[in-house]
């Protein structure tokens, strides 16, 4: 881990205590004894070296040293809108979603989707899914981590889409990306993957209008829809470098 969770607020000087899964992860994954440092972050995003001064099974405690930098984040925040997929694939987004700068994924039920998420479910299965983004923030260095959410109808979706500087939406019968420049001066990028199935053409009609989504291909291939998530967030971290 890069960095472990305290759930107080911090300061230096302090005498804190870590418990429950940080503490399991800082004695059994990283095998830390006192004397040795570890890196905190805590409710307000600061970060922390301390040592490790007392540890026993099931808790440590720690005095915090110095003030750490806190990495940069995107100058533009990506949101993914995702039609619902499986439960693995959903889970491999996440993580490697979360690594290459993901600020938000929105799930969503297309007339294609395989299995359809209800609002219940998806509060259920809510709880793991931040476990996921929590845990990729902290091995990629990130200090904040995706927010999840799930819009049940896909006109709640455009209607959201209303709120980006510049929108994307992914299908095979796109063009190619833009020049870097068509990128320049947008704070907020929405990018939109459909089902295994693809997306319908109602629906691509509903957002290529009003929401203004630029259609765009990712190459002659045809992607499963993970790995279409990916690739796109792949290409446009770098466009908007």
């Amino acid at each position: 881990m890069s960095y472990f969770f305290c759930a107080e607020n911090l300061s230096v000087g302090q005498v804190a205590g870590l418990s429950g899964e940080e503490a399991r992860h800082i004695l059994l994954s990283r095998r830390t004894k006192p004397g040795e440092q570890i890196n905190l972050q805590d409710p307000r995003r600061q970060r922390f070296a301390a040592e490790v001064m007392v540890s026993d099974k099931k808790s440590v405690k720690v005095k915090v040293l110095k003030v750490l930098p806190v990495p940069d984040e995107s100058p533009v925040f990506l949101t993914l809108f995702l039609a619902v997929v499986s439960e693995a694939a959903l889970d491999f987004v996440l993580q490697k979603g979360t690594e290459l700068g993901l600020g938000r994924l929105i799930l969503f039920n297309s007339e294609n989707t395989g299995t359809r998420l209800s609002a219940d479910n998806f509060k259920k299965k809510l709880p793991r899914w931040e476990k996921i983004v929590k845990e990729a923030a902290k091995q990629s260095d990130r200090a904040v981590w995706p927010q999840i959410e799930f819009f049940p109808s896909i006109r709640e979706v455009g209607h959201k889409l209303a709120e980006y500087d510049k929108i994307i939406l992914f299908d095979i019968t796109g063009r190619g990306f833009s020049r870097p420049e068509g990128y320049r001066n947008i704070k907020s990028l929405a990018l939109i993957i459909g089902p295994e199935g693809g997306l319908t053409g109602g629906e691509i009609a509903l957002f290529r209008s009003p929401s203004r989504a630029e259609t765009v291909s990712l190459g002659p291939i045809l992607l499963r829809a993970d790995t279409a998530s990916l690739s796109a967030l792949s290409t446009v971290r770098l466009l908007t470098k």
